[in-house]
């Protein structure tokens, strides 16, 4: 016998839970061990976050179709014993002092395809462990419970990782780190809805495309419904310029403004807080508040957020460390929500047996920019000035934002949920 929908969906959080738990961990470590351990370069450093995502660029297609064809929580397990599997020889070879930077490179490109999968994985699972007789809400809602705990799991873990890393060494972190990928493994396989199980073989004929399920479909369900449209181009500017205002904000805040190490990670601590508070306030808000609204405002308010790290670049030192601390407190807090709102509204727009090829096509079109953001963001600081950089960013905002609301007035014949 099946369980029920919310036994189900409390075995999808703890199972996300300890995945990103995990996740965060061992990413901390692995920086930490390659940076002071291994002496690996700034290259060699941005070398290894561009494989990490590598495979939302070269893998996010078929994985999307594998989850939509043989089952959400059958390619979950695959994604999560996987993860599992790296992290074991991770810690063997840190254990035996044999991890090299090569070896690390491989490690990060196969793990961020098991991430890949298992995050495709958890999404497309959603409707079919939400209650039925308030599909629409319940899928909101944990979709909003899933968003918030890797937002604050990926806040909390490295904080907490590296008070005591010093004291536990690189092994044991990279001990607990496994666990919590076995546990993950372990509650993910528990899920026992039946319903959820079950993989949901293609139609022949789907009215929002016409031909018959394939490895493309994702693109033609998304470009078929502009709402789908207009929330991946505003997910893809907005991550974009924040991509171009994280290569240079460091620069400003250490070497433009002259504010010192201690200050940074005030600053840093701050922008943590506020992700915490939009992680907690973030599931009771998409209940209460439409998700076509919670986007917009969030989204727009992206654009004063970047214009003050602008005006903190014109502004004496005071008059910065007031606006840099403020915009870290908000920035946590909107982008947590516009996060929450985004991915809930996706759900509620994709049936279920497109949803893993439509989130496959928008995690390679939403985070295959930002490789490209953060080297344009490098080159606009070197060769024209940090404030060219930062203008860019409340550019690309606006942007975003403009488009949004053109393409959501061009779907003026398509239903808003809720």
């Amino acid at each position: 016998m099946g369980d029920t929908p919310l036994q189900a969906q409390r075995r999808l959080l703890m199972s996300n839970s300890s995945d990103a738990a995990g996740r965060a961990l061992a990413d901390f470590v692995l920086d930490v061990v390659l940076v002071v351990v291994l002496g690996a370069s700034a290259a060699q450093m941005g070398l290894l976050n561009a494989l990490g995502s590598a495979a939302f660029m070269i893998a996010a297609i078929p994985v999307g179709y594998l989850v939509d064809r043989h089952g959400p929580l059958r390619l979950l397990g695959v994604g999560l014993a996987g993860k599992l599997l790296c992290l074991i020889t991770l810690l063997a070879l840190v254990t035996e002092d044999s991890l090299t930077i090569p070896l690390a490179l491989v490690l990060v490109t196969t793990l961020g395809m098991f991430n890949l999968i298992g995050e495709t994985s958890q999404v497309s699972a959603v409707p079919a462990l939400s209650d039925r007789d308030d599909q629409a809400s319940s899928a909101t809602r944990l979709i909003a419970r899933l968003t918030a705990a890797d937002q604050a799991l990926g806040i909390v873990i490295p904080a907490a990782a590296g008070l005591v890393f010093a004291l536990a060494g690189a092994p044991v972190l990279l001990s607990v780190a496994a666990a919590l990928a076995a546990c993950a493994l372990v509650m993910a396989q528990r899920i026992g809805h039946r319903s959820a199980r079950k993989p949901v073989p293609a139609t022949k004929k789907s009215p929002a495309q016409g031909t018959s399920g394939n490895l493309l479909s994702g693109f033609s369900m998304l470009f078929s419904d502009r709402r789908l449209v207009a929330l991946t181009w505003f997910s893809s500017l907005c991550n974009s310029g924040l991509a171009i205002g994280a290569a240079v904000e460091g620069i400003l805040i250490l070497r433009h403004l002259d504010l010192g190490s201690g200050w940074f990670g005030i600053i840093s601590a701050a922008g943590a807080a506020g992700g915490l508070l939009g992680a907690a306030l973030g599931p009771r808000i998409a209940e209460r508040v439409p998700l076509s609204r919670i986007t917009l405002l969030t989204g727009s308010l992206q654009i004063l957020l970047a214009a003050m790290v602008l005006a903190a670049y014109f502004s004496d030192t005071m008059l910065a460390l007031v606006l840099l601390l403020t915009q870290a407190v908000a920035w946590g807090v909107v982008l947590v929500l516009f996060n929450i709102a985004n991915m809930s509204w996706v759900t509620s727009l994709v049936p279920a047996q497109y949803l893993g090829r439509v989130t496959s096509v928008r995690r390679m079109l939403t985070f295959g920019v930002v490789p490209l953001g953060s080297l344009c963001g490098g080159f606009l600081g070197s060769g024209v000035g940090l404030w060219a950089a930062l203008l860019a960013w409340c550019l690309l905002c606006l942007l975003g934002t403009t488009g949004y609301l053109f393409f959501l007035a061009r779907a003026h014949t398509q239903p808003l949920p809720r």
